[in-house]
């Protein structure tokens, strides 16, 4: 069962985090979150795997409604977009899975795995967004044949490509998670990519800082050890406060 992350794990993720890129980082989330996993069985976990995790510990360490900002791409406006995770029914899974993936289309069979973090890793240098996905793409394919007869996976036609990436979207939902926004000023309709890492990041930032303050705070007032400060729950630090400052 996943419990909610304590000031100890904020600030020991926000401190780890602060020079990692957005893939360690939410590695390090899920480090802190299951102890008891290798880093290598978390890394090895399919995208969609990786934030279903994300999203259960976001939940119960800030709750399940969450707000994020988009701008409309007509006239510009500032847009809420809301989720609430608990409505998803997300069940976060730990166990890489092995099994792999099979799509036939237009006299070819491909066999492939879905991507995880390793995989992004991989990519996360090229700005190309259509080489990012063709070499995603490759490292996933296992093994392709057209009319029986084996190929590689460069020698796939685009049609064929485009096609694989969208079956291995559906395999993995939650790999990528979809908002769909109308905006108030020009009732234009859209969707955005909800991106749980960076979001959780933010979060983690934010809440990291404010018990840095609490601390220093409660610290000069009564001479108290971050870790006793940390071990007290945040109505309690919260009273203290109220009466120092």
């Amino acid at each position: 069962m996943i419990e909610a992350l304590s000031g100890h794990e904020i600030l020991r993720i926000w401190e780890i985090g602060l020079g990692q890129h957005a893939i360690d980082r939410a590695l390090t989330i899920l480090a802190v979150a299951f102890p008891e996993i290798p880093t290598d069985t978390l890394a090895a976990l399919t995208i969609g795997q990786r934030d279903s995790c994300l999203l259960a510990i976001r939940e119960r360490t800030f709750g399940s409604q969450l707000a994020t900002l988009a701008t409309c791409p007509r006239c510009r406006e500032q847009v809420e977009a809301m989720l609430d995770i608990a409505t998803m029914q997300i069940v976060p899974d730990t166990k890489p899975t092995n099994q792999l993936q099979q799509m036939i289309l237009d006299g070819y069979e491909i066999h492939f795995r879905l991507p995880n973090s390793l995989d992004l890793a991989v990519i996360a240098h090229l700005r190309d967004g259509n080489a990012a996905s063709q070499m995603l793409i490759q490292r996933c394919i296992q093994s392709a044949y057209c009319d029986g007869l084996s190929v590689s996976a460069e020698a796939l036609p685009e049609s064929v490509r485009v096609a694989l990436a969208a079956h291995m979207a559906e395999c993995d939902p939650l790999a990528e998670v979809q908002l769909a926004l109308t905006c108030p000023g020009c009732n234009s309709s859209w969707q955005i990519v909800f991106d749980i890492v960076t979001f959780l990041w933010r979060e983690v930032c934010v809440q990291a800082k404010r018990l840095l303050r609490e601390v220093h705070i409660l610290a000069q007032a009564y001479g108290w050890h971050e870790a006793d400060i940390l071990s007290m729950s945040a109505a309690r630090r919260q009273l203290y406060i109220e009466m120092v400052t």
